[in-house]
């Protein structure tokens, strides 16, 4: 399933079982897909989380309040996003342990898409994530995870239970 269903399922989804914005929803799901790009060697990163739990998440860590995309907006945001990814989002390639860079963010309807970016990569053997992304906030989050490559599609679900988990990829 390639980006654009993946994203318009997940936002009809949204907007049949959440509702509006200011509604809490009763579901809390985050999307992970992390992306082979053999050419230009890099491993993409985009993280898929609701504006209003990570504003909560930012809000309770940090203190600050987001106001993502408002005149309000807090002018260091990226910053604490970028802190906050850092602190809950580990990511291992080839069993060793990469260190990822923050590329910005963009809001799509009621959600925050998280971008970062693993220099270096043009193949790998095993991933390993492990993502604790709002686990401080609720005991139900999870997050589905997609790996895509070329001729390569797979994933699986983390949660508070499981956070990490590896895929061994030939």
């Amino acid at each position: 399933m390639n980006r654009f269903y993946l994203v318009s399922i997940i936002s009809v989804v949204s907007l049949l079982f959440f509702g509006w914005k200011m509604r809490p929803h009763p579901i809390h799901i985050g999307v992970t897909e992390l992306y082979l790009n053999e050419k230009e060697k890099r491993v993409e990163v985009m993280i898929r989380l609701f504006t209003d739990d990570l504003e909560e998440a930012l809000r309770k860590r940090y203190n600050i309040h987001a106001f993502f995309d408002t005149p309000k907006q807090h002018p260091q945001v990226n910053e604490y996003i970028k802190k906050y990814l850092e602190e809950n989002f580990k990511l291992t390639i080839n069993k060793k342990a990469v260190v990822y860079r923050f590329v910005g963010r963009e809001t799509e309807a009621d959600a925050q898409w998280i971008y970062a970016e693993v220099a270096g990569i043009n193949k790998w053997n095993s991933v390993r994530v492990r993502n604790e992304l709002l686990f401080e906030l609720f005991d139900d989050q999870e997050h589905f995870v997609h790996l895509k490559a070329k001729g390569l599609k797979t994933g699986g679900k983390l949660s508070r239970r499981q956070p990490e988990r590896e895929w061994l990829l030939k």
